[in-house]
């Protein structure tokens, strides 16, 4: 169920929250602004998606669109900065410091359970739902009125409740969440294949819900967890001016090749819904909720974390407010990384 005229309502709140600068204290990254990229990689590279968004002004692609967030490869940010300047680390950051689970300003939503439980998380958040798991194939609701509450933990059931104004404020000046992801590869398998799909929904209290951003491969605005998106691994970048001859058979003379997998401990991917203003929201004791569904060829001990070390762009991304409001946790994707974790 969508409540499309909240929706709709929305956009000029969300261009309004992008439209000025929203760097913070805290927030070290800056993402970059992006644009559609031209026919020529969209047609070699999206699978037909015509999805994959290039840095503004450039044909370097380094994020995409899977419904309505966008997610950017930080191999690929890493890469840009290290062969040209493309992303000048005075602007943006440095891209390559950017680990997980860093004190306070990040929050565990899913986390390997590594014997000691899964993270306990500051009030007012609940503790991260836990991703040690044998199954292929597995499901993770948090935030809302779900909690983890244990004897251990000390915390009261009654302050497991998430809201959208606790969100807010833990964000501040910030209005936009915005998610890394940490993958691992399943039970070491050479030939693995990740499967991701997932959403961020606001409930009011009696549990009606208000809205939902969708991260999947349907481009409909609405959550599809039957069409989830493949994580790829390697993938060329072209990046002008870096003399990479990585993909110089097929490509050409500065096609660099990038392995999306940083490491143990060192997140993949990150990603935001540009239209998920949740000022809006923040009233009346709505619920903020996440749900995520992971499927792999072997088990996978997969994070996520809400940050605000990141800030997003100061505009919204092109083609598509308007469109890609419509259509949108990766085009450059998520990799099907190995042996991270044992």
């Amino acid at each position: 169920m969508r409540m499309q005229t909240l929706k709709l309502g929305l956009i000029a709140g969300a261009l309004a929250a992008l439209s000025g600068a929203p760097t913070t204290a805290s927030a070290a990254l800056l993402l970059p602004e992006v644009e559609a990229c031209g026919s020529a990689i969209q047609s070699a590279l999206s699978g037909g998606l015509n999805n994959l968004q290039c840095l503004t002004g450039t044909q370097t692609y380094v994020a995409s669109y899977h419904d309505e967030f966008l997610s950017y490869s930080i191999e690929a940010l890493e890469k840009i900065q290290k062969e040209s300047n493309l992303l000048p680390i005075a602007t943006y950051g440095d891209w390559s410091k950017l680990v997980s689970g860093s004190g306070q300003l990040d929050i565990g939503v899913l986390i390997k359970n590594n014997g000691g439980g899964a993270l306990n998380n500051p009030e007012p958040f609940p503790d991260a739902a836990s991703s040690n798991t044998s199954d292929s194939s597995y499901e993770r609701t948090w935030g809302g009125n779900i909690g983890t509450y244990t004897k251990d933990n000390g915390k009261d059931p009654a302050d497991t409740v998430l809201t959208v104004a606790e969100v807010i404020a833990w964000l501040s000046p910030e209005k936009i969440p915005v998610f890394y992801f940490d993958l691992a590869d399943p039970q070491n398998d050479p030939v693995a294949n990740l499967f991701f799909s997932g959403q961020i929904y606001i409930t009011d209290t009696a549990n009606q819900l208000l809205d939902v951003w969708a991260f999947d491969n349907t481009f409909d605005d609405d959550y599809d967890e039957d069409n989830p998106v493949l994580a790829p691994k390697n993938v060329p970048v072209y990046i002008p001016g870096s003399g990479c001859t990585d993909y110089l058979m097929t490509w050409g003379a500065d096609w660099c090749k990038i392995t999306n997998s940083r490491g143990s401990g060192s997140p993949e991917f990150i990603a935001y819904a540009p239209s998920m203003n949740l000022a809006p929201y923040a009233v009346d004791g709505n619920l903020f909720w996440g749900n995520f569904r992971i499927s792999a060829t072997g088990a996978a001990d997969e994070e996520i974390y809400l940050t605000k070390r990141v800030s997003t762009p100061t505009t919204v991304p092109e083609p598509g407010v308007l469109a890609l409001l419509g259509l949108g946790f990766i085009g450059l994707g998520m990799s099907r990384l190995r042996g991270k974790r044992a």
